[in-house]
């Protein structure tokens, strides 16, 4: 995916990967064979969003007043902290300093320790395995 300097948030452009069974739908569902055309003809507004929203049942904000469209970019980077390493963690989320990815966005919780410890312990999930490596 091809994101556009005058529409990215940094102002620089980026070819940016898709899920191969994403990519695919996307793909099927074009009205044109350009490859350049856009995916989307027009970036979704803030009434759309909210409609949509409103109709899963999801605030628009969160209890503090954050924007939840923004909530995306965390769960993004959530996400990645828990597959990929710093430098493509950062180079997803396009920060240029990995710790802002890691540090400002990504939201860990308990569960997320405890599968690191359990992958500490080994496959049968004995600390000792870890112990003997």
């Amino acid at each position: 995916m091809r994101v556009r300097a005058s529409i990215a948030k940094n102002r620089k452009s980026a070819v940016l990967p898709l899920a191969r069974d994403a990519a695919a739908l996307l793909h099927a569902g074009r009205r044109s064979i350009d490859a350049r055309a856009p995916v989307f003809p027009r970036i979704p507004l803030v009434p759309t969003l909210k409609r949509d929203l409103k109709a899963a049942g999801i605030a628009f904000e969160n209890d503090e007043g954050i924007v939840v469209f923004h909530s995306f970019r965390h769960t993004l980077s959530t996400q990645l902290s828990r597959v990929a390493t710093p430098a493509q963690h950062a180079e997803m989320m396009r920060h240029q300093d990995p710790s802002l990815s890691l540090k400002v966005y990504t939201r860990l919780r308990v569960d997320d320790l405890r599968d690191t410890v359990d992958r500490l312990a080994g496959p049968e999930g004995d600390s000792a395995s870890a112990r003997s490596g």
